[in-house]
């Protein structure tokens, strides 16, 4: 059995927090990472990802699908990472933010302009979906090794 490394994690959650599906092989280590079709209603250009899919179908067995984080986890970061920002003034705009219709956009154009805070921001989001990923394995039995 295959465990993922830290770079792997890093590499899933990356790809998970873009829109894709990932597929990892506990066998052999590989991973394959596809848009999302059915999460976006869309259907997949069969000749573009053909080969990701018979290779997944081939082995499935040996194949873990890793999911996207839920939307209200999603949020929950959000609210966490506004809850240990030492700016009040910029706490409270990401606070209204979050409140309106559309918080993943609003909350975006708010820590876009935020300086420092946008680089922490994206630091502390990669940290939470990293833990999201191994937590998925960890479900699955397994533990992933090091770097």
């Amino acid at each position: 059995m295959e465990k993922p490394d830290k770079k792997t994690i890093k590499e899933i959650a990356g790809d998970l927090d873009v829109g894709m599906k990932c597929h990892y092989n506990t066998k052999t280590g590989q991973l394959i990472s596809i848009p999302d079709f059915e999460a976006y209603g869309e259907a997949p250009e069969d000749d573009l990802w053909q080969e990701q899919f018979d290779a997944i179908e081939k082995d499935s067995d040996n194949f873990v699908t890793l999911e996207q984080m839920p939307s209200w986890k999603s949020y929950k970061i959000m609210e966490d990472f506004i809850g240990q920002i030492d700016d009040k003034n910029l706490q409270v705009k990401l606070e209204d933010a979050i409140q309106k219709k559309k918080p993943f956009r609003n909350f975006g154009y708010v820590i876009d302009d935020a300086g420092d805070y946008r680089d922490q921001w994206f630091a502390y989001k990669n940290k939470r979906y990293c833990d999201w990923v191994a937590s998925q394995f960890e479900v699955k039995n397994f533990e992933y090794g090091e770097e």
